[in-house]
């Protein structure tokens, strides 16, 4: 057991129960099973409002310029996730027949939405192993709830203090559904699919196209079948391509120049994850009202996600907080590749 699964344990003072609420979003491939499995929580909405270049007419010519201040940062952007492009489309394949195995801590928001609202953050650590069938086995370490506020902290104890946390110990996770189909479905053009039949198909990375322009087209039908913003449900879906172990490193590629064509990527720069690790922060606006942002903090040299976290923008009825709280947090300590579950990658030296 790692130093944080110890720590964690030791601190950790929840009751079993967990917060009614919203459920969780929909199952989402590989992650959502991972790293939110039997959570019941509101989600905040995850976006930040567009940056968006100012058009300047010339009054003589008709030509359209773009201040070079407002260009540098999509550009500068763009470049640093075409950089990782190019880095993780030599990753090495995963081996057959073996687990993925991933050490995470997680803050994950639990918001109580009976008047008044109010929201806690759940920290843990969770260990997983995944087969390429998607079974496996996820174990949770709680550690002790905080709230972002003390407004949440006064309308939690206006509630009663009720339990909070998130289920601890071990749980098999079973097969994802194969769809016999998908192969087919791949071939269609993405407008003429159903919801249903993207569904499916976003759900078998194996099938999904690795051209760009091709998985771009794709990923904004599925966008359109989802709740708006169709932005948000765009970056979700290639943030999960980019940290599933079983994507190809073509598909991990294209994810990322398609993240990179983005309207409203923001380069945050040069900047650590929280194990201190030098990573390049890159933000998309979070939600539809714009009052929150998320944030992925990337090795551009490996084309490895370090840290993904959802901050607050503006606080709002269900949370309180400083701007740039994080409300949601995901930090992936170490990765590898196993033979069984329960076992772990050899420490490095």
């Amino acid at each position: 057991m790692s130093d944080s699964l110890a720590l964690l344990a030791a601190a950790d003072p929840v009751r079993e129960a967990e917060l009614p609420g919203a459920a969780a979003p929909q199952a989402r491939a590989l992650k959502e099973r991972i790293l939110r499995a039997d959570v019941v929580v509101a989600q905040p909405s995850r976006r930040r409002p567009t940056v968006v270049a100012v058009a300047v007419a010339a009054a003589v010519a008709a030509a359209v310029m773009v201040p070079r201040s407002l260009e540098r940062e999509p550009v500068a952007a763009a470049a640093v996730l075409e950089r990782a492009a190019v880095a993780t489309a030599s990753a090495t394949p995963a081996p057959a027949g073996r687990y993925a195995y991933t050490e995470a801590t997680t803050i994950t928001p639990a918001t109580d939405t009976d008047e008044p609202p109010f929201t806690a953050l759940v920290p843990a650590v969770q260990e997983t192993w995944i087969a390429a069938d998607g079974s496996g086995r996820i174990r949770t370490v709680r550690g002790k709830p905080y709230f972002p506020s003390e407004r949440d902290r006064s309308r939690w104890l206006a509630h009663g203090s009720p339990p909070l946390g998130l289920p601890p110990g071990s749980i098999t996770v079973e097969p994802l559904p194969v769809s016999p189909d998908a192969a087919a479905l791949a071939e269609r053009d993405p407008a003429t699919l159903d919801a249903r039949e993207l569904d499916e198909l976003l759900n078998t990375p194996a099938f999904l196209p690795t051209d760009p322009d091709r998985l771009e087209r794709l990923l904004q039908e599925y966008a359109k079948t989802k709740d708006p913003p169709a932005e948000s449900m765009m970056f979700n879906q290639l943030e999960d391509l980019l940290t599933n172990p079983y994507v190809s490193a073509a598909l991990r590629s294209a994810a990322y120049r398609v993240l990179a064509r983005m309207n409203g990527i923001d380069l945050r720069g040069p900047m650590r994850d929280p194990m201190g690790r030098p990573g390049t922060a890159i933000d998309f606006p979070a939600g539809s009202t714009g009052d929150m942002r998320y944030r992925l903090i990337i090795d551009p040299a490996t084309g490895a996600v370090l840290a993904e976290e959802t901050l607050l923008g503006q606080p709002n009825d269900e949370v309180a907080g400083a701007q740039g709280t994080v409300l949601a947090q995901v930090v992936y300590v170490r990765s590898g590749w196993v033979d069984s579950v329960g076992s772990r990658p050899a420490a490095r030296r």
